[in-house]
C-alpha cells in the first residue's frame, strides 16, 4: 500500500506494517502506519501542509553574494532544548537506561554482529559483499539518523524506520559516510605518496602523514554532522564548515573530548575481558562458540560507543546551533 506522510513524503509500505509505529525520514514525525481501508483512504487523501524548503542561512556578517545552500536538512533546527549541554551529554553516556532506547541499541549491536559474522566467511562473492554492504549501510543510516534525531531536540533513539528505497535508505548513507571519511583521509595519503617519491626519509613521510590525518579527524565530527543534515554536497562549504567550528570552538573541543571519552570507555570495557593472560585463553585454540561470543561482545561495545558519538556530534548542532554561520531547515 501507499502512504503519504503530512510533510509530503511518498512511501510504499508492506500490508503488515500497518498498526507499527514509524518515523518520517523528511519531517522526523512519529506516526502509526494505517490500516488498508477506508480509513487509510481518509488519511491518504486528508489536505496536506507542504513545507517550504529553507536554505542554509547567510553568515552573521553577509558577503556582497548570497551564500548558496549547503541543502536542506532532514530535520528542522532544534529550539527545544531543556537540559543545559553537560547534562545532554552526561545523559548520552546513559541513555540506554531509558526503557525505549534499548531496543534500538540491541538492534544495532545484531546489525553490526551480522555484518561481522558475514565478513568471516572464508568465500568471496558479490552475494557476500552485497550482503556485507547492506548491513554496514544499515548500520550508517542508523548512526546518521542518531545525529539528526538529536540535533532535532528527541531524546529517544530512532524507532521503526519506513525504507522508502535500499538507495536511498541504506547504500546512499553508506556511500556518504565513507565518502566523508576517505575525503578527510585523501589529503594525508596524497603527502604521503607526493613525500616519498621526492625522496623523503619515511620518518618524514610519516610525520606529514600523521599530521594531515590528526588534522582530517579533528574536522570528521563536523563532515558528519554536515552530511546527516544536509548530504554530501555540503563538503562543498568547507569554508562555511571551518567558520562554525572557528565560531564555537571551545564548544567544538568539548564534542572532540566527549567521543574520545566514549571510546576510552569502550577500551575500558573490553580490555580487561580481551587483555593480558584472559586474552591467552580467549585466542589459543578459540572454538566456533568463542569467536561469535567475542563478535557478539566487541558489536555490543561498539554500538554503544558509535551511539554516544553520534548523539554528542547531535547535542551540538542542538545546543549551539545559534552560533553557526549556516541552519539545517
Amino acid at each position: 500500500m501507499n502512504f503519504t506522510c503530512t510533510c509530503g513524503k511518498q512511501y510504499r509500505l508492506p500490508d503488515d506494517a500497518a498498526g507499527k509505529r514509524a518515523r518520517c525520514k523528511a519531517c522526523g514525525e512519529v506516526f502509526t502506519v494505517p490500516s488498508p481501508d477506508a480509513e487509510y483512504e481518509a488519511a491518504s487523501t486528508a489536505p496536506r501542509a507542504i513545507p517550504a524548503t529553507r536554505p542554509i542561512a547567510q553568515p552573521a556578517d553577509p558577503p556582497a553574494a548570497p551564500v548558496p545552500s549547503l541543502s536542506s536538512a532532514q530535520r528542522s533546527r532544534a529550539g527545544r532544548v531543556q537540559r543545559n549541554f553537560w547534562l545532554d551529554a552526561l545523559y548520552s553516556f546513559t541513555i540506554f537506561s531509558k526503557p525505549a532506547n534499548i531496543g534500538p541499541l540491541i538492534g544495532c549491536a545484531v546489525l553490526l554482529f551480522l555484518s561481522g559474522v558475514v565478513g568471516m566467511i572464508p568465500i568471496f562473492g558479490l552475494l557476500k559483499m552485497v550482503a556485507q554492504l547492506f548491513l554496514e549501510g544499515c548500520v550508517v543510516a542508523f548512526f546518521m539518523d542518531v545525529v539528526r534525531t538529536t540535533a532535532g531536540g528527541d531524546d529517544e533513539l530512532p524507532t521503526t524506520e519506513i525504507w522508502g528505497g535500499y538507495w536511498e535508505n541504506v547504500f546512499k548513507p553508506l556511500f556518504e559516510f565513507v565518502g566523508a571519511t576517505a575525503l578527510l583521509m585523501l589529503p594525508a595519503i596524497i603527502v604521503v605518496i607526493w613525500k616519498q617519491s621526492a625522496g623523503a626519509t619515511p620518518e618524514e613521510a610519516k610525520l606529514w602523514g600523521w599530521s594531515l590525518a590528526a588534522a582530517g579527524a579533528f574536522l570528521w565530527p563536523m563532515a558528519i554532522l554536515a552530511i546527516s543534515l544536509g548530504g554530501l554536497s555540503t563538503l562543498l562549504r568547507v569554508d562555511l564548515l571551518i567558520l562554525t567550528i572557528l565560531k564555537t570552538l571551545p564548544a567544538y573541543l568539548t564534542v572532540l573530548a566527549l567521543m574520545a571519552g566514549a571510546v576510552t570507555l569502550g577500551v575500558l570495557i573490553v580490555g580487561p575481558m580481551f587483555g593480558g593472560s584472559a586474552a591467552d585463553s580467549w585466542f589459543e585454540q578459540p572454538s566456533f562458540g568463542t569467536i561469535l561470543a567475542m563478535q557478539a561482545f566487541f558489536s555490543a561495545a561498539g554500538a554503544y560507543v558509535s551511539i554516544v558519538c553520534m548523539r554528542t556530534i547531535g547535542l551540538y548542532y542542538r545546543h549551539f546551533s545559534e552560533r553557526f554561520p549556516w541552519t539545517a531547515g
